[in-house]
Parts: C-alpha cells; sequence; structure tokens
C-alpha cells in the first residue's frame, strides 16, 4: 500500500530501536528483511510482464500500454523504494561478506519472483460454448427453476452468453486484464474465485455486488443460498402485499356504502391504479380514445364498450359497485362529484378496473342484465390528502338499465349542483 510506505516506517523504526539498543545488526536484518518482501510483492507484475514481452508480442493481454500503465508502473515505485531501502541498511566500511553469499542472497529473491508467483498469471484452461451444448434449464430465481448447480453449470451459463454477445457483460473484470485468456473473457479459474466472492456478497447483508455482468447472471449456479435468498424476498414480498391488501380492506369496510334502495348484484374493492384511470373496456370497434373527454367536471366519460372514470393515483380507491333492475334514488349528501352518462354494452361485461392489467383485478360484472344500454351514475369522495387512512378515496358506481345517453353533472368538484 502506498508504493511501499508502510515498509520504509517499518524498516526506520526497526534501525533506530535497534541502534538505541546497542544491537545495529538486528535492525539491519529487519529492514532487509522488509525490503526483501517488498521486492517480491511488487516486483510480480514487471517480471511477469517482462517475460510476456520476451516470449512474445503479449502486451494486448495486459490491456495494452494503458493497461501496463495502471497495473505495472505502481509497481515500479514499490519496487524502487524497495531497492532504496536496500540501499539504505547497506554495510558501511568493515569487512564484506564472501562474494557466494552476495550473490545468493541476489539470486534466491530472484528466482522466486520469476518462477513461482508468474506461473498465476498464465490464462489458464477457458471453457467455450461449444463444449458446453445447449442449455435447457430455465433460470428464474422467481419461480426457483434454477435446477442445475455447480462450476460447470456456472461457467457454461457464463460461456453462453459471451457467445450470444449478452449485453449484459460491461463489466470491467472480463475486458481483458492480466490473467484474462485470448479468446476473450476471463479464465476459468479466475470467474470461479470471482463467483465465490460474489457469492459471499450476494448471502451477506451487504447484498449483491451487482446484477449487470456476465457474472452476475449466472451467478445463482454457484450460490443455492442465492435461490434461497430469492425465493426468501418474494415470499416477504407477497406477505407485505398480503397485509397491505388485509388494511386497504378493513379501511374500506369502515367507510362501505349503505344503498337505499336494494340493488340486484354489489360488489366492493379496494384498488390502486398506475395512472390514476379506471375503465371497463369490452373491446368493441366502437370503443374509443375517451382520455381526451375527461375536463375538470368530468368525472366519467363512455362511449359504446369503453367507461373511463379520472380518480387520484397515490391513494387507495374503495371501489363499490352496485346494479339495480330500475333506477335507484339519487344520492349527494357526502359526495365531491356525481356524473352520470348513458352507456351502450355491446358484449354485455362491465368490469371496472385497473386498464394496466385489462381489468384482470377489478370488480365483477355489473352488466346484470347483458348486453344493451345502461345508465351509469359515478360518485366521488376525495380522500384526507394528508392521511387517507382517517378517510380513503371513495368510487360509488351505480348501473341500471336505461336509454337516455345525456351526461348529467348532478355535483361537481365544487360542491355545486345541477340536476
Amino acid at each position: 500500500m502506498f508504493n511501499g510506505l508502510a515498509g520504509v516506517v517499518t524498516g526506520f523504526v526497526a534501525m533506530v530501536s535497534a541502534q538505541a539498543a546497542g544491537v545495529p545488526g538486528k535492525g539491519r536484518v529487519i529492514a532487509r528483511s522488509v525490503a526483501a518482501f517488498m521486492t517480491a510483492f511488487y516486483g510480480i507484475s514487471p517480471v511477469a510482464l517482462a517475460v510476456d514481452l520476451v516470449a512474445g508480442d503479449c502486451l494486448s493481454l495486459w490491456g495494452g500500454p494503458t493497461g501496463v500503465q495502471v497495473v505495472v508502473l505502481p509497481d515500479l515505485a514499490g519496487c524502487a523504494t524497495a531497492a532504496a531501502l536496500f540501499a539504505a541498511t547497506a554495510r558501511r566500511g568493515g569487512r564484506r561478506a564472501a562474494k557466494p553469499r552476495r550473490v545468493a542472497a541476489v539470486l534466491v529473491p530472484l528466482c522466486l519472483i520469476v518462477f513461482l508467483p508468474t506461473a498465476d498469471l498464465a490464462p489458464g484452461e477457458h471453457t467455450s460454448a461449444q463444449e458446453c451444448g445447449f442449455g435447457t434449464d430455465v433460470l428464474d430465481l422467481q419461480l426457483a427453476e434454477v435446477k442445475d448447480f455447480g462450476e460447470r453449470a456456472f461457467l457454461c451459463e457464463v460461456r453462453r452468453a459471451e457467445a450470444a454477445g449478452d449485453s449484459r457483460a460491461e463489466d470491467p473484470i472480463e475486458m481483458g486484464y492480466p490473467g484474462a485468456a485470448a479468446e476473450g473473457g476471463m479464465a476459468d479459474r479466475e470467474l470461479l474465485a470471482e463467483a465465490r466472492h460474489r457469492c459471499l456478497r450476494s448471502t451477506s447483508a451487504e447484498g449483491p455486488v451487482r446484477r449487470s455482468s456476465r457474472i452476475d447472471g449466472a451467478l445463482p449456479r454457484m450460490c443455492p443460498g442465492m435461490v434461497a435468498m430469492s425465493q426468501f424476498r418474494v415470499l416477504r414480498s407477497s406477505l407485505e402485499l398480503l397485509i397491505e391488501d388485509d388494511e386497504d380492506r378493513e379501511k374500506c369496510r369502515r367507510f362501505r356504502h349503505r344503498p337505499r334502495a336494494e340493488p340486484v348484484v354489489v360488489h366492493s374493492k379496494p384498488m390502486w391504479t398506475d395512472h390514476g384511470i379506471l375503465e371497463s373496456y369490452e373491446g368493441s370497434e366502437g370503443a374509443g380514445y375517451l382520455l381526451d373527454d375527461l375536463g375538470d367536471d368530468r368525472l366519467v366519460t363512455a362511449k359504446p364498450g369503453h367507461l373511463v372514470m379520472d380518480v387520484h393515483a397515490d391513494h387507495v380507491i374503495c371501489v363499490t359497485g352496485e346494479a339495480y333492475a330500475r333506477r335507484p334514488p339519487l344520492e349527494l349528501a357526502g359526495w365531491d362529484q356525481v356524473v352520470e352518462v348513458g352507456y351502450r354494452s355491446p358484449t354485455g361485461r362491465i368490469r371496472i378496473g385497473d386498464p394496466m392489467y385489462g381489468g384482470a383485478d377489478g370488480l365483477p360484472d355489473l352488466a346484470f342484465r347483458g348486453k344493451g344500454d345502461y345508465r351509469v351514475r359515478v360518485h366521488y369522495r376525495e380522500p384526507d390528502w394528508e392521511n387517507d387512512d382517517r378517510r380513503p378515496q371513495q368510487l360509488l358506481v351505480i348501473v341500471y338499465p336505461g336509454r337516455d345517453s345525456r351526461t348529467l353533472v348532478l355535483r361537481t368538484a365544487r360542491g355545486g349542483t345541477r340536476i
């Protein structure tokens, strides 16, 4: 670290302490030992680069000149620091050591640097996508359909992604730094070492390192615990949604509508919407685009086969749908807006829900007489904007048979009435 600063400080302290204790020889031994360690530590990449350049044109394996500058030059500074420490601890005067001893002192660490650490920088085995064949196992954490685990399965997942030119592989660690195979990408052993590290991170409190590279895409093959963690998160999320849904139901239950006449059909449900729109869409040819028809006072608008209501997207909506055999009594008190429109149902399905989900999560059918002409009276009450627990957003939709196609604004958002 810091190009050997810690080693220099350690050698200096050892020399000063040994001089004060009257044993300067021990101080020199400690300082030279530190210098030898620094030489071995920082000398790996410069010697490996020299070996590669002598063996052939292997500069590309190091990332070109930029890679050499990033990886090798800082180590050269560390080697220079070690040499300076050797020079500072050299014996001044007195009897020189025998020549064989001096030669051995130089050759032993040099041979260790050349022949031991540099072997670890060889590219190593590189599994190809052709060796793996076609994968049939589905990698889906949420569905827990990861059946093929292990190092081989992980390597093959990564290599298939490489062969397919997966766009997730923008990971700097896979872009040809020292140790990368000549074919491109990391060698097998480096991939596995990196995967083991990320496995530990993915199941720790720190969470996964990233989810953007080929390694992370295939990581569940190496980390069965990752699948278990994902299943736990999915179950926890589902449980939280169930709790929230139950709280919404209880909230809406406190404000349920009490009809003045006996309805044929009654359905109630708390809903959320992504864009502040609830609709019933029957997919008929006559249905048109209605959002532009919603003005400040247009709570609801309709065309044959398409009914659209304007609500607020940031608050739960307590929706109640009631169907009557004949026109029910008019209710205005307590509502902020009341609008009634004529609606023609070409298929006999009036199902109110969020258009993002195709109404699948909405109310059951309110067109109790099948296809034909209906009147739809929509009541809206604003929520308590600061805390909708005190008063949630409420929507009452009343459907009854009728041929009248007029739109009646019975109560406006400003509190006025027009009957």
